[in-house]
């Protein structure tokens, strides 16, 4: 079953991401194979018991765009399941604003959606150096905005009952990287949900729920 809500042009969109069997640029199934061997080497993987009531994990892809620094702005999410069956995909126009912010801003954008999900299990990617670096407490925010924006990042981080963040090369981040840049062109605040998946029990959140993780509400 393909679910598409939100998204311009989301039915094409997805639906050749379903007939090449999400081989976009020549990855092949990479990024779901990656994803199981990383959940199951790492801390997250050990801890977390699949028979445990109530309890959900997920591997989230964050990524922004900024066409100057400062300039318009976009931040892109990719919310894979633990068996890989559901991917969602997450955009929010940020206005005009810094590379800095606009990479805190998506991480925080995909830390809300998958609270909002029920996801108690979390291993976040990224390609910002100095995001996950602060995060990881290796080297701290400076600036009152980006210790406020690292500050908001940590308060939804004790959310979960397990929580990770990793560096990547932007080249394994390429699908939240698409979304991103796509964001650019919303307007401020504005958020865009979309999903691929077989879960008859997964519904699209509602516009108010939306609204609730857009940046108006940091």
């Amino acid at each position: 079953m393909v679910r598409a809500y939100n998204f311009y042009c989301a039915e094409e969109a997805i639906a050749n991401r379903m007939n090449l069997g999400y081989q976009k640029g020549g990855r092949g199934n990479t990024a779901h194979k990656r994803f199981r061997r990383t959940l199951a080497q790492s801390d997250l993987g050990s801890t977390y018991s699949s028979d445990s009531f109530n309890e959900r994990k997920c591997m989230l892809e964050f990524a922004a765009v900024v066409k100057e620094n400062p300039g318009p702005a976009g931040a892109g999410v990719v919310l894979h399941d633990e068996d890989t069956s559901l991917v969602c995909y997450l955009r929010e126009g940020l206005g005009t604003t810094t590379k800095g912010v606009a990479e805190y801003k998506a991480l925080i954008l995909g830390l809300k959606y998958a609270l909002a999900r029920g996801y108690t299990h979390i291993r976040a990617e990224g390609y910002s150096t100095h995001v996950c670096i602060q995060v990881n407490g290796m080297w701290r925010a400076k600036s009152s905005n980006m210790l406020n924006l690292y500050n908001v990042v940590m308060d939804l981080k004790e959310k979960f009952q397990s929580f990770e963040i990793f560096h990547v090369e932007r080249e394994y981040d390429n699908e939240a990287d698409e979304q991103a840049n796509m964001a650019v062109h919303l307007n401020y605040g504005e958020v865009q949900e979309g999903v691929i998946g077989d879960d008859s029990n997964f519904e699209p959140l509602l516009e108010s729920q939306l609204e609730t993780l857009s940046s108006a509400y940091h």
